[in-house]
């Protein structure tokens, strides 16, 4: 479980609700990319309902496939529907893609999992020891012209 307080705001509780189903690098990837989302305003759509509703939390079964993800969020500031899609195309490489659904917009950024990711279990310091590298690259490309940009990641020390 994760203790030390290099890290992010929510991280504990994220990854406290993630880590028994944890399975590879790319997991760990997803869950900080996640939370990096939320915490600059985004929700997850669920979409398999009628009604969309917006959460914080991953589904069940977000990491059924590891080598592909596709996630649905809305921004709440400006209501603006992203999907985000993650593949790993060879075993050793992350492709993320977000899509403004209203510009048609996609951005990508890829990371190389073995660089990046250290660890299954612990503290998100031990996890991705690069962690704030991986925050900046996601700000600075994934989320570059969006009007939550404004708003930064906030970490416990």
């Amino acid at each position: 479980m994760a203790s030390r307080q290099d890290s992010i705001i929510g991280w504990n509780l994220l990854y406290n609700t993630l880590e028994k189903n944890i399975k590879c690098k790319q997991d760990v990837l997803i869950g900080l990319i996640h939370l990096i989302l939320v915490n600059r305003k985004y929700r997850l759509l669920d979409t398999s309902s009628k009604n969309l509703r917006s959460t914080e939390m991953l589904p069940s079964t977000w990491n059924k496939d590891s080598s592909f993800f596709v996630f649905t969020y809305i921004n709440t500031i400006n209501q603006i529907v992203y999907e985000l899609q993650a593949i790993t195309p060879c075993n050793d490489v992350l492709v993320v893609n977000i899509l403004d659904k209203s510009a048609v917009d996609v951005r990508t950024v890829y990371f190389k999992l073995s660089e990046y990711v250290k660890n299954l279990e612990g503290a998100l310091v031990d996890l991705i020891p690069e962690y704030k590298e991986v925050v900046k690259t996601i700000e600075s490309n994934l989320l570059v012209n969006n009007a939550v940009t404004k708003h930064t990641i906030t970490y416990d020390m």
